[in-house]
């Protein structure tokens, strides 16, 4: 294979890579959600969408991370040490993606003379 082929396979795994994780986004989002909310009925309350889908979106995250995130009862929901780390984790996301909206409105309101 020549250096250019190598190159090319390369920068598509990379991108198929990078689409799954985006792609994927929406799940850590709701997986976060369900934490902030300590249920599932409230954190699709909150969402504006069914129950079903909050848990098939977690159901989804944990399969696709092969690891289970969180421990269901009827009354309880409780996190796992990984669901631990990765809650730390996506809300930092979340919290420098709103940092980053915050930042172009700002900028946007100057430079439309606001």
């Amino acid at each position: 294979m020549h250096q250019r082929e190598v190159l090319e396979n390369e920068t598509l795994c990379f991108l198929i890579g990078y689409n799954n994780i985006m792609q994927d986004l929406n799940l850590f989002i709701i997986f976060a959600r369900v934490v902030e909310a300590g249920s599932f009925a409230e954190a699709a309350r909150r969402m504006d969408i069914t129950r079903a889908a909050v848990s098939k979106a977690v159901a989804k995250l944990e399969k696709d991370l092969s690891t289970r995130l969180l421990l269901r009862s009827t009354r309880h929901l409780s996190l796992t040490e990984t669901g631990i780390a990765l809650s730390e984790h996506v809300a930092r996301i979340l919290a420098e993606a709103e940092h980053a909206e915050q930042v172009v409105k700002a900028f946007m309101l100057r430079r439309a003379g606001h």
